[in-house]
């Protein structure tokens, strides 16, 4: 026997949901009814329905149609229900794949450390021009941001001061 937390009466434990609890069932049920919020049905008037996801008021083509329904028709509009499915598959895509991804790079770099260390060889042997130009025209139009840098450096890091004075 156990003493319900709310109406006081003692009831046997069968009387008492199974996940445990002061309330019994009856209770349990009542407090839960409080607790759940109150839906609010859609009104059909001249083939209009309101989404449950946007709130906009559209016309029932913009719904998809669903036999269990009682005006034929979902809760949610097209673009809403599509926006909902999108995101899930992307997760679970982004879950599923993304580790298997960056297990397969580590191993392709394990064994391709040669041929890597070519291509990245004759990619600065290709880009050695593009660079120098690129830097020459930043040092050319920051001059002033890069001494306020350099002078700045020297008074924070002692061993930059010593290998500029060299």
């Amino acid at each position: 026997m156990k003493k319900c937390k709310k109406c006081q009466l003692e009831k046997e434990i069968n009387e008492y949901p199974k996940m445990g609890g002061k309330l019994c069932k009856i209770c349990f049920n009542e407090y839960m009814k409080l607790r759940r919020p109150k839906k609010i049905k859609e009104k059909i008037i001249n083939n209009v329905k309101i989404c449950n996801k946007c709130g906009i008021e559209k016309e029932l083509f913009y719904f998809y149609k669903q036999i269990g329904m009682k005006d034929g028709h979902e809760h949610s509009c097209k673009s809403c229900k599509n926006k909902r499915i999108i995101s899930t598959k992307e997760k679970e895509y982004r879950e599923k794949y993304y580790k298997e991804h960056k297990i397969q790079a580590a191993e392709y770099k394990q064994k391709n450390v040669e041929k890597i260390k070519d291509y990245q060889k004759i990619y600065q042997q290709n880009t050695a021009d593009k660079r120098q130009k690129y830097y020459k025209k930043y040092r050319s139009e920051n001059k002033d941001k890069i001494n306020q840098y350099n002078k700045n450096r020297c008074e924070k890091d002692p061993l930059y001061k010593l290998i500029k004075k060299l």
